[in-house]
């Protein structure tokens, strides 16, 4: 069973739900998948930027370090999307998994997400 094999129970989980449907699969493909252990970086100052993110599990920290001091900016759940894109620092506070696709690939997807949503309304 996969880390996030069950729909997540909040709204900015929507995303999370339609990667995970069966029809929907060839998407879920485009991403590779990653986990971390409790305190572990996902991303630092050497991280390429460019690619986006979906938490799949665990809960992830967003913060700025400067000067040794840390300034958290949020914290981030399954569902939640992030992409790293700026100078910020993510840790996994628990056991946590991503799914990560390039931009291009992301943005192809996340059109198609946005015209199922609109068939909906």
């Amino acid at each position: 069973m996969n880390d996030f094999a069950s729909a997540p129970k909040h709204p900015s989980g929507e995303l999370l739900a339609f990667l995970l449907r069966p029809e929907n699969q060839h998407y879920l493909s485009r991403f590779s998948r990653r986990s971390y252990k409790e305190k572990n970086l996902v991303s630092d100052r050497q991280t390429p930027m460019g690619a986006v993110f979906v938490v799949t599990s665990g809960r992830l920290r967003v913060y700025l370090s400067y000067e040794g001091r840390e300034f958290t900016l949020l914290f981030l759940h399954p569902g939640d999307v992030f992409s790293f894109h700026s100078h910020a620092m993510i840790e996994a506070k628990e056991q946590s998994g991503i799914l990560v696709a390039d931009l291009e690939s992301f943005a192809e997807i996340l059109e198609h997400f946005s015209s199922k949503l609109e068939s909906r309304i």
